[in-house]
């Protein structure tokens, strides 16, 4: 029986006796002495992070169905952690928690100062000299399960790249698998079950205090001194990162007046949240899309005034998003006030919610214009940065140097159909966590490249502005300082003060430090270590940022030249033309390094998003077929493809 699994693979085509992940045989094991059943399996690597004397390791804390309860879950849980010491004073250095967007999306996705930068033959890798890990020991985390190296239950079975959300059959016997092309794959992933998957943010959460409880208390290699945990993240982990240091901090407090019921469990040191072009308040963020896409600092109209001005009405209009967002939550308060994700009519009101606002009101950008969403100067499918890391995680060589017994899987599109259309998880969240985490004192940075749409800094301006904390009406009154990044160059402007750091970053997309590594690593160190992010000069306790109120009034150059797309075979509706994927389909493309070589991609004239003028027209049809790549088309003609097309791609 074949099984329609949405999930977005990553996976590179091999001989078939590679396809299948086998069971790493040089990982050491470390039953926890808390929690009985729970476990950390680990190794050190020598893969990425090559500087001489630095040490990494990678591995998994498994967690027990009994350990997980309260999440609620029914299956064990092995989640993946790749740990950096910092390349100075790992000793007594702080560290800070990494993880991905998506939802479901790693946090090794090229997103964030990763130790190395993997190179366009997918095979090898270079030092990065702008690697987060320099001062601060860093803690990789795939999480949800399902995400990355992270499993549930191990699966062999083929994956078909080239249908509707890439389809997944069983393999009984993998000795009997034949693989006939480059995109019909034989391939070890975590079983595609949604009784096996977190259903919101806040199961997250719940999942991540016990991987912290384990790891932070018994993980062997765990030795500084300074034991302060900060947790960044990007896109989606907007809504996981103040999500979980919310819970952690809930739970320091139940420990605190003893009413956790946990006699194993320790208080966690925290400290900054750091959030780059982050979706954090669907309510806060959502009328700034048909701002953005009409009027932004690139002097680019992605979108004409009929449509902006429809945009705007379906935020607004009486039974529109912002009425469908109250409604969500209004029923989620009385219903499902623990965000489970197991209440019907909760689910119904906030997926309902999700279609509508993601879809119709995000939506029209891609409905009406083929520029790319996750930066508005590049036409589709061009993206940065480009996902080499999906096709070198997936070499057998690079598994076994992991100890993962696993494929990897760059975005789970398991999670984000849960996510997006089951439970409506973003739906439901709110800045409570940030502005509580902001009034309990813990520095809150924001950062975002100016050329993002999908979570682009008007919106998270308007969510800085409208935290509610002590600090909050010195950081309002503020100004935009200029942010130096070093001697000859300023990356950008922030507004500081009270605890809060607004960063607008110039000339960068959603992948916010794939496009200025310098600048954002300064703005990285510069928090975590409570320094002024403009200049690392002084002290954040007391420091407010002087300058103009508004960074409107400094605009950008659209850049003369943008980077030609590149084809992955294991991710052809989002990084291929639809010439490319048609190629693949028929047996003609050619590839070399899991990179399609011919045809090259044929990218549409019809664009409607030009510099300084109106757009006319636009491709017309329902307004969730634009993502301009064939993905449209093969999703929409999939039962599930409404909800794809809205979803599968939306943060990534």
């Amino acid at each position: 029986m074949q099984l329609w699994i949405p999930i977005q693979l990553a996976l590179v085509a091999t001989t078939a006796a590679q396809n299948f992940v086998q069971t790493p045989k040089d990982t050491e094991s470390v039953p926890s002495k808390n929690y009985p059943g729970a476990s950390i399996s680990y190794k050190q690597t020598e893969i990425c992070e090559t500087t001489p004397g630095v040490k990494a390791y990678s591995g998994y804390v498994n967690l027990p169905s009994t350990l997980l309860a309260d999440v609620p879950a029914t299956y064990n849980a092995s989640i993946f952690f790749w740990y950096f010491q910092a390349r100075h004073n790992p000793d007594s250095a702080p560290l800070a928690i990494y993880i991905g967007g998506g939802p479901g999306t790693s946090g090794m996705d090229g997103s964030s100062g990763f130790p190395c930068r993997v190179q366009s033959d997918t095979n090898s890798t270079v030092l990065n000299e702008f690697s987060w890990n320099d001062k601060v020991n860093m803690l990789y985390i795939d999480q949800p399960v399902s995400t990355g190296f992270s499993y549930s239950t191990l699966a062999n079975g083929i994956i078909d790249l080239l249908t509707p959300l890439s389809e997944f059959t069983p393999v009984e016997d993998p000795a009997k698998f034949a693989q006939t092309n480059v995109t019909t794959i034989g391939a070890t992933i975590s079983l595609p079950d949604p009784s096996q998957a977190v259903l919101t943010t806040m199961q997250a959460a719940r999942t991540m205090w016990h991987f912290a409880q384990l790891w932070f208390q018994e993980f062997p290699e765990y030795t500084t001194s300074n034991r302060e945990i900060n947790i960044w993240s990007v896109s989606y982990g907007g809504y996981f990162a103040p999500a979980i240091f919310a819970h952690f901090e809930h739970q320091n407090d139940r420990i605190a007046n003893t009413t956790l019921g946990d006699a194993s469990a320790k208080p966690l040191k925290l400290g900054t949240v750091g959030l780059q072009n982050a979706c954090i308040d669907a309510e806060a963020q959502g009328g700034f899309y048909p701002e953005f896409a009409y009027n932004n600092t690139y002097g680019i109209q992605a979108i004409s005034k009929e449509i902006y001005d429809e945009a705007r009405n379906n935020f607004t209009k009486p039974g529109g998003c912002l009425d469908l967002i109250h409604a969500c939550r209004a029923v989620g308060t009385v219903s499902d006030p623990l965000e489970t994700g197991l209440n019907t009519t909760v689910n119904e009101a906030c997926a309902t919610a999700a279609l509508y606002c993601f879809g119709v009101v995000q939506g029209a950008y891609t409905t009406y214009s083929n520029l790319n969403p996750f930066d508005i100067t590049y036409p589709q499918p061009t993206t940065t940065p480009t996902d080499y890391n999906s096709a070198f995680f997936n070499r057998a060589w690079v598994q076994s140097a992991l100890g993962v017994p696993i494929n990897f899987t760059l975005s789970s599109n398991t999670i984000s159909i849960l996510f997006f259309g089951v439970t409506g998880d973003p739906m439901r969240r709110t800045l409570a966590d940030l502005s509580g985490l902001a009034a309990r004192r813990h520095p809150v940075t924001f950062v975002y490249g100016d050329r993002d749409y999908r979570c682009n800094w008007l919106g998270g301006e308007n969510v800085s502005l409208s935290l509610q904390h002590a600090g909050a009406r010195a950081f309002r009154a503020a100004g935009y300082a200029p942010l130096r990044t070093n001697a000859t160059y300023d990356g950008g402007v922030v507004r500081q003060a009270g605890g809060v750091a607004f960063v607008r970053v110039f000339q960068a997309g959603h992948s916010v430090a794939a496009y200025q590594p310098e600048t954002v690593l300064r703005v990285f160190e510069r928090s975590v270590f409570g320094r002024d992010v403009a200049t690392g000069t002084e002290g954040a306790g007391e420091y407010t940022s002087v300058g103009e109120v508004s960074s409107w009034g400094i605009k950008n150059e659209v850049p003369e030249t943008t980077p030609e797309p590149v084809c992955l075979v294991y991710s052809p509706f989002v990084s291929c033309a639809e010439n490319q994927v048609l190629a693949l389909a028929d047996g003609t493309a050619v590839t070399e390094d899991f990179v399609v070589i011919e045809p090259k991609a044929a990218i549409g004239t019809e664009t409607e998003g030009k510099p300084d003028g109106d757009s006319e027209g636009g491709n017309g049809g329902s307004e969730l077929e634009g993502e301009k790549s064939s993905a449209g088309r093969g999703l929409m003609a999939h039962p599930m493809g409404i909800v794809a097309i809205v979803f599968v791609m939306f943060f990534l």
